[in-house]
Order: C-alpha cells, then sequence, then structure tokens
C-alpha cells in the first residue's frame, strides 16, 4: 500500500502435517530443488509490493507463537507489475 500498511499476510508451514481424515501428510521441501508455492489471489488493496521470507522455525506449534531460535534462510521484495498497463 502507499502509505506502507500490509494489505495481506500469508503463512504457510512446511514439514509434517497431521489432517483427520488423511492422517499424516509430508510437506517438507526437498533440498537442492526449486519448489513453487501457489496462494490464492487476496487482491491488492492498492499494494505495489511484495515481501516473502523463507524461515526455519524450531518450536512446533502455531506460527503465532514465537520460536526465539527461528533462522531466516531467505528474503526478498519485488516491485508488483501495475495491472493495468504491466509496468512496476
Amino acid at each position: 500500500m502507499a502509505d506502507g500498511a500490509q494489505a495481506w499476510r500469508e503463512e504457510v508451514r512446511f514439514g509434517w502435517k497431521h489432517h483427520e481424515d488423511k492422517g499424516w501428510r509430508d510437506r517438507t521441501l526437498p533440498s537442492g530443488r526449486p519448489t513453487v508455492l501457489e496462494l490464492p489471489d487476496p487482491g491488492r488493496n492498492g499494494a505495489t509490493r511484495l515481501y516473502a521470507g523463507l524461515h526455519y522455525r524450531f518450536a512446533p506449534g502455531p506460527l503465532t507463537e514465537p520460536d526465539p531460535k527461528m533462522v531466516t534462510l531467505d528474503e526478498t521484495e519485488l516491485a508488483m507489475p501495475d495491472r493495468e498497463n504491466g509496468q512496476t
């Protein structure tokens, strides 16, 4: 957004995940291979930049709980193209 406010946030947990009806599913990220993560389009709400980060957490549980041992593996910031004329 023009004022720097956060327009949308999405957090995704990788690793083993338990589903009530499907049991345990492996959602780990494979080493040495690129991975594509597709998220639903929440609409821009005036946003012009995208921030993304990949963090390794040691603590289990909800992502809302802090993990003091968390390590940032990668972060990036991208200008989002103008939808009307394809410009950034």
